[in-house]
C-alpha cells in the first residue's frame, strides 16, 4: 500500500496515526483531511514517513506552524496541501524558504 486516504474521520486519533505509521512506513501519499481527532503532537509522528511525496492536511486544525520543521524534514515531499488547516501564512513562508521545490496548495 503506497497511498492512504482518510477524510472526514474525527475518530482517527494520535494512537491510530501511530499504528498507521508503524504498519505503513513506506507510504508515498497520505491524505489526512478533516481528521479533527488528531493533535499537533500526534502529527509530529509524520516525521517517520521518510518516503512521503504527497501530504494533504486540509481542514485538519491540528496541523499548525509547529509542524513546519517536521514537514521540512520530509525530504521526498513534493506536494503539500494545507487548505483551512492551522498553518499560517508565516508558517508557509518559513516552509517555502527551506523547501522551495514543494508545490503548496492552500
Amino acid at each position: 500500500l503506497s497511498i492512504l486516504q482518510l477524510e472526514g474521520l474525527p475518530k482517527i486519533t494520535d494512537a491510530g496515526l501511530t499504528r498507521i505509521i508503524t504498519i505503513l512506513p513506506e507510504l508515498d501519499k497520505l491524505r489526512l483531511v478533516e481528521c479533527t481527532g488528531l493533535t499537533a503532537q500526534g502529527l509530529m509522528q509524520l516525521a517517520g514517513l521518510k518516503k512521503l511525496t504527497a501530504l494533504n492536511l486540509s481542514r485538519t486544525p491540528a496541523a499548525t506552524d509547529a509542524l513546519i520543521p517536521v514537514l521540512c524534514g520530509l525530504k521526498k515531499l513534493k506536494d503539500l496541501s494545507v487548505k483551512d488547516s492551522g498553518i499560517t501564512e508565516a508558517g508557509l513562508n518559513q516552509f517555502k524558504k527551506q523547501r522551495p521545490d514543494v508545490l503548496i496548495s492552500k
